[in-house]
């Protein structure tokens, strides 16, 4: 058990004690990376099946990031979860406008940062960018049978090859909460 002390919105300081494994440093504000990485697990799942991440999942969760960093952190837990918001936003912004992913990859990113903070969202999306590149490297391999394409000379590919993203930053998480 890891006891840390925070100041909570009324500026007394406030004693939270949780398993070491459920908060690291690197998280930069005092919400468990259990319910952060348990809420991208979700996103996840709704990625996989419908190829969207939905508004009603995502705002719910910058919501909760910015209140419970307030609660648990007081306005330095706020500050840091909206930085981390604005990062995550910030970070898939351009890819996001030149169509390299939709929308809801971005506002995932975004509410990591919130549950977060601004050092866990930027870890993520390390992590999360060499498993995307890892992903579609398999990926392309698969769908253009690589192998066998190399043998005879040529590679052959057919329009547009995506994925869903959210794969990517859900294991960027999870990396960022392991290797930190």
């Amino acid at each position: 058990m890891e006891t840390i002390y925070r100041h909570n919105f009324n500026g007394r300081k406030v004693r939270v004690t949780m398993p070491s494994m459920l908060y690291t440093e690197a998280t930069a504000t005092p919400v468990p990376v259990v319910l952060t990485i348990g809420w991208a697990a979700l996103a996840v799942i709704c990625d996989l099946r419908t190829r969207r991440i939905p508004n009603r999942l995502t705002f719910p969760a910058v919501a909760l990031g910015l209140v419970a960093n307030l609660t648990l952190g007081g306005l330095n837990g706020l500050a840091k979860s909206a930085v981390g918001t604005l990062l995550g936003a910030a970070l898939l912004f351009v890819p996001f406008v030149m169509g390299g992913m939709g929308a809801g990859d971005v506002k995932m990113l975004a509410a990591v940062g919130a549950l977060g903070g601004p050092i866990f969202v930027f870890r993520t999306f390390y992590y999360g960018s060499m498993a995307g590149g890892l992903i579609a490297s398999i990926l392309i391999m698969w769908r253009t049978r690589l192998f066998s394409d190399l043998a005879h000379g040529a590679l052959k590919t057919s329009g547009k090859q995506v994925f869903p993203y959210g794969m990517a930053i859900f294991a960027g998480a999870v990396a960022a909460s392991v290797l930190s």
